[in-house]
């Protein structure tokens, strides 16, 4: 560097600065006239260098620096692969050209409220602060592989594109109030405070506008109050802190809006409302830490998946309460320590799955009561829900839960859904419902429960039973009837058994139908064996007041033995039983004689009857 003949070109304006470095002072040059606030860029460039290193020092306690306001810089500042010991200050000033401090390695830089075509700092080591706030970039900012120690500052910042991969910062990294219009990238940037766009506006519609994948922040990540257009991706992030975008509108229709899949966020997920995302918000196998908040948020993707956790681990609760959702809330295979809460949810999706919950590990409640509204299916296939599952005063259109495993299960819902329950298999220690309030389809064949609340007539509970779309079913029945008889309702037991025993023959053949309609009337399937008493003493009493009106013919005249009519239809009646009337006495006449031959085929009848009813009462348990 040829500094005798840089100095000699100096202009007053650059002179002025020039004198003014080795102290440090301030150069304000905004009251000045246009055609006296130009600084050629090579002289800032050759004093960052060092060019006055050799000069008399300012004051005691001062800093070499490059302080200058309202200039233009003419030509470039270019400190590519230098040593740069010395403070950059820019403010409010015009850069014609873009600084280069590619490989440099500088002391502190900052150009605040300035304009310039792009931003060169590829792997550039800043010792303490990299600070761009409020500037303005026509072009690019290149960023990659840089290393500072201290922040990299870009708030406020305006510019089209920013390149940020492998960026290692020991401070935060701000881009609150900042704005893009293309992508602004910090791909496996490691971040060592926080991450902040808040009130951020970057817009890239139908494109990928944030990529943050594979960073690590040791703060919180901040988006709150801003505005993305475009996919937000943070993939393979670890956060040790909590990731924050309330308030915050993410706009990427028929594509991702967010995608957080298999990020680590310590902190937890909050995605508070007015917070609004337009598209699929995605974070499939991430592992949050605390809590995941999307309450009042509004997520709108409809006809598609609108919230995709599938495989995601909570750490602590899921808050969805007023979640406003268009499209599926998909919680396949979550597994939450905490409690789910959808309290005043209202999930859309028509003709389609509303929420997906199937194969979901709760370790507490999953609250969907009190105004929770699913216009959709909800389905919870193989769902272990350690607290419960609650839909008092709830609003649904259907409900899918086969193998559902909970140990309590409320179905009080403001109205009968219009679709499908379907039940079959699910396990639940106590089951809470309003047989009204089922809906016209369901499906209960397999499902197992150790009690019922509130306890209704025994009747509505067999109307519920006959609603089910495959027809008869006997688990049903015999579960309910196990649950009667384990709070001592052992006559509703049996008229539960019963009802399925006329279940089962009504779809049989017409000799089945038949045989059964007979035990029916005559000792309800065994349940009722004092109707067989019933119709014995009937017979005996009709036979024993015939017979002894009429007396039959004696068949040996030289016997003796007197007639007892009441005796003669007693051993007429009962089979296998010789009391000596009928062997004795017989009647002639034909009314008679069909008399004897009906109270003959009653006996057999009840007798058979009575035998396969006791077999059946016997093995019932």
């Amino acid at each position: 560097m040829d500094v005798a003949a840089l100095t000699d070109t100096l202009t007053d304006t650059e002179r002025l600065l020039w004198d003014a470095f080795p102290a440090g002072t301030p150069v304000d040059l905004t009251s000045l006239p246009d055609e006296h606030r130009r600084v050629r860029g090579e002289v800032i460039s050759a004093l960052l260098r060092g060019a006055l290193l050799e000069s008399p020092p300012g004051a005691a306690g001062a800093v070499a620096t490059v302080d200058l306001r309202g200039a233009t810089v003419t030509g470039q500042v270019h400190l590519a692969f230098a040593q740069v010991p010395h403070p950059l200050l820019l403010t409010d000033c015009e850069l014609e050209q873009s600084p280069d401090f590619y490989w440099a390695r500088a002391d502190f830089i900052r150009l605040h409220n300035c304009r310039m075509p792009g931003f060169a700092a590829s792997n550039v080591q800043v010792e303490k602060h990299l600070q761009l706030t409020g500037s303005t970039f026509d072009g690019e900012i290149k960023l990659s592989g840089a290393r500072i120690s201290g922040g990299l500052l870009l708030d406020g910042v305006t510019m089209k594109t920013l390149t940020g991969h492998r960026i290692v910062t020991g401070g935060d990294l701000i881009l609150d109030g900042a704005k893009a219009c293309g992508l602004v990238s910090f791909y496996m940037a490691s971040v060592g405070g926080n991450f902040s766009l808040d009130e951020a506006v970057l817009r890239r519609p139908g494109q990928l506008v944030l990529e943050a994948s594979s960073m690590t922040v040791a703060g919180g990540c901040f988006a709150r109050r801003g505005r993305f257009d475009g996919e937000v991706t943070l993939r393979y992030t670890r956060v040790q802190g909590a990731v924050t975008l309330s308030g915050s509108t993410l706009e990427h229709p028929d594509g991702v809006a967010l995608r957080v899949d298999r990020t680590d966020i310590e902190g937890g997920l909050w995605l508070l409302g007015p917070a609004r995302v337009t598209g699929r918000l995605s974070m499939v196998s991430a592992r949050i830490g605390r809590i995941l908040v999307i309450n009042d948020a509004v997520l709108h993707n409809p006809g598609a998946v609108a919230l995709d956790a599938t495989g995601t681990q909570v750490q602590g609760a899921v808050d969805a309460n007023g979640l406003q959702a268009e499209g599926t809330v998909k919680l396949c295979d979550v597994n939450v320590t905490g409690p789910v809460r959808f309290q005043d949810a209202r999930l859309s999706n028509p003709d389609g799955v509303a929420l997906n919950a199937d194969g979901v590990r709760a370790g507490s409640i999953m609250d969907c009561c009190e105004g929770f509204t699913a216009d959709g299916h909800l389905t919870f296939g193989g769902a272990v829900i350690g607290g419960g599952l609650c839909f008092n005063r709830g609003t649904i259109t259907s409900l899918r839960g086969r193998r559902l495993e909970t140990p309590e299960l409320t179905l009080l819902w403001t109205a009968a859904p219009a679709g499908l329950v379907d039940l079959s298999f699910a396990r639940v220690g106590v089951l809470r419902d309003d047989p009204q309030t089922w809906p016209a389809r369901v499906r209960l064949d397999g499902l197992a429960y150790e009690a019922l609340e509130p306890i209704v007539d025994i009747r509505k509970r067999l109307r519920l039973l006959e609603r089910d779309v495959d027809g008869y079913r006997p688990q049903p029945y015999e579960q309910l009837a196990a649950t009667s008889r384990r709070l001592g309702h052992d006559d509703e037991a049996r008229s539960v058994l019963m009802a399925k025993q006329r279940r089962r023959t009504a779809g049989a053949g017409w000799v089945a139908r038949w045989w059964g309609r007979l035990q029916d009337i005559t000792v309800g399937y065994g349940y009722r064996p004092l109707r067989a008493a019933g119709w014995l003493a009937l017979a005996l009493t009709i036979g024993s007041i015939a017979f002894g009106l009429h007396p039959p013919d004696r068949l040996d005249p030289a016997s003796t033995k007197p007639f007892e009519p009441v005796t003669y239809t007693l051993d007429v009646l009962l089979p296998l039983v010789e009391l000596g009337q009928q062997d004795a006495f017989e009647p002639r006449e034909s009314g008679y004689r069909l008399l004897m031959y009906a109270l003959m085929a009653t006996g057999w009848i009840l007798a058979t009857t009575v035998a396969a009813g006791i077999a059946r009462s016997v093995r019932r348990d």
